[in-house]
């Protein structure tokens, strides 16, 4: 968990980065980062201090970078996603004497779309654009869809459903 999550403060995308940083010094390093470390000396030297993991020196200097970057106490000057994932891409491919075969960067929606033809595995058509009966009239909308700025804090109305 990112330290700005632990004090509650406001926080955004760059607090996973600082958890995927984590995570890739785990997998490195087949370790627990701060194990044995009580709760409080947690709080104080990691989540209000900078201490943070060691850094194996038998590592790449990129992939060292890396980490030491995504832990920064800074949010803003974390690197992105997209950054993270070009840096790896590089350092497997020179492990791979530079093969990048299923390396490919494939965005993807989170939100099933059903194929017209399908028509949902084949049930009666009738039923689709009815309510699910949890679903309280409300649809997810894709990332960046415009209507989520809308003054109406549940969407325009094309994201309801009629029962």
């Amino acid at each position: 968990m990112a330290p700005e999550v632990a004090r509650s403060e406001p926080y955004n995308l760059t607090a996973d980065v600082y958890s995927f940083g984590l995570l890739l010094w785990q997998v490195c390093s087949m370790d627990l980062p701060y194990d044995g470390m009580n709760r409080q000396d947690h709080s104080e030297l990691v989540v209000y201090g900078n201490e943070r993991p060691p850094l194996d020196s038998s590592w790449s200097t990129p992939l060292r970078i890396l980490m030491k970057r995504a832990w920064e106490p800074d949010p803003s000057v974390r690197p992105s996603m997209d950054s993270i994932y070009k840096i790896l891409k590089r350092e497997i491919c020179s492990l791979r004497d530079g093969d990048e075969t299923g390396l490919e960067h494939n965005t993807r929606r989170s939100t099933f779309v059903l194929n017209r033809d399908s028509v949902a595995n084949n049930k009666d058509a009738s039923d689709l654009g009815k309510e699910h009966p949890r679903s309280r009239g409300i649809r997810r909308s894709a990332p960046g869809d415009k209507n989520l700025a809308s003054d109406n804090p549940l969407g325009s109305s094309r994201h309801m459903v009629a029962a």
